[in-house]
């Protein structure tokens, strides 16, 4: 099958995986970034292209005619467009240059929807991790959506061996991953004064952000081989998640889980159905549950508990959350 996805492309992007996947699974693909947004890099480079945008908007037009171009040279069987990138008007476009489905797979928290194609109904199929979304989509709007988890890759997602040059460098108690926003940095705050070492690697922080767990922040992006190095040289992956996460789980439950991580997450009202809670991840509801739980696995009557239930946690996510697992729903809906 011939697949166009559209996603930014960098290392361990949700496109890049998306696309990966399906070359392994023999499939033809084509790929557009579709936007110019990525989380590898500074944040200032991200605000300089949308003021750019801004100021000249003649960027994006040339931008979308060569996206249009490129779907319709490509002649493929499904579009997948990956998070919330297009108007309406703009999937319209898309689809008559494609002459095939349309779908989208978004994978952000509610509160990053930014444009009305999810809501007017113009993909064929909406995918999505939010059940709340998704039910707002279906039952409210009679939207084409379905609930679909996210996903870990074990072509690079998997336990690995660090060395002790590399326990030095990612060694920790408690790892983080995300942008360093308001609500995360004040989360981080509980660890003050505990003695815990802590790291949390993303590229991101809002400038605006004046936290005391700014200290904690590596300013690096990590992703594939050199995550899964990371992830599994803490002793505990703190998964905290976005604040509008509401019922869904985010994308590093299943990456830290697939890299054999312990992983202490944010409770979420679909996390049973997808791990068992208690021996596969572990879960916390207050900032008190939080500190109570690691005290208790990162001591010596917690360590060889903890150490079981990261090997099961790969071994479910692998088993049960890949990529490959996705896509296969995703194309049986053609």
């Amino acid at each position: 099958m011939r697949v166009f996805v559209i996603g930014p492309q960098f290392c361990d992007s949700f496109a890049r995986n998306i696309s990966t996947t399906l070359q392994q699974m023999g499939h033809e693909v084509s790929i557009h970034p579709g936007s110019r947004h990525r989380h590898d890099v500074a944040g200032a480079r991200n605000a300089l292209w949308a003021y750019a945008h801004k100021i000249a908007p003649s960027i994006d037009a040339g931008f979308l005619r060569r996206l249009y171009q490129d779907v319709e040279n490509c002649r493929p069987a499904l579009v997948l467009v990956t998070h919330d990138l297009f108007t309406s008007g703009q999937v319209e476009r898309i689809k008559r240059s494609a002459q095939c489905p349309v779908f989208c797979w978004y994978v952000d928290p509610i509160a990053n929807v930014k444009h009305d194609a999810l809501f007017a109904g113009a993909y064929d199929q909406v995918f999505a991790k939010e059940p709340r979304l998704v039910e707002t989509l279906a039952r409210k709007l009679k939207v084409n959506a379905v609930y679909l988890a996210e996903a870990c890759n074990p072509v690079w997602h998997k336990p690995v061996d660090p060395t002790p040059e590399q326990l030095v460098q990612y060694g920790c108690d408690v790892a983080g991953q995300g942008t360093l926003h308001p609500y995360r940095a004040r989360f981080f705050e509980a660890f003050e004064g505990s003695g815990l070492q802590v790291k949390i690697w993303g590229s991101v922080a809002a400038m605006s952000v004046k936290s005391s767990s700014r200290g904690y922040f590596q300013f690096r992006y990590i992703g594939e081989q050199e995550k899964a190095v990371a992830f599994r040289s803490a002793k505990v992956l703190v998964n905290n998640m976005n604040f509008t996460e509401f019922d869904g789980v985010n994308n590093t439950l299943f990456e830290a889980a697939g890299c054999g991580a312990f992983v202490l997450c944010d409770a979420k009202a679909v996390l049973p159905s997808l791990f068992v809670v208690g021996e596969e991840v572990v879960t916390f509801e207050s900032r008190d549950e939080l500190l109570d739980k690691l005290r208790y696995y990162l001591s010596a009557a917690g360590e060889a508990e903890r150490l079981v239930i990261r090997e099961r946690a790969w071994r479910r996510a692998h088993h049960d959350h890949t990529y490959q697992k996705r896509m296969q729903t995703i194309l049986s809906a053609l």
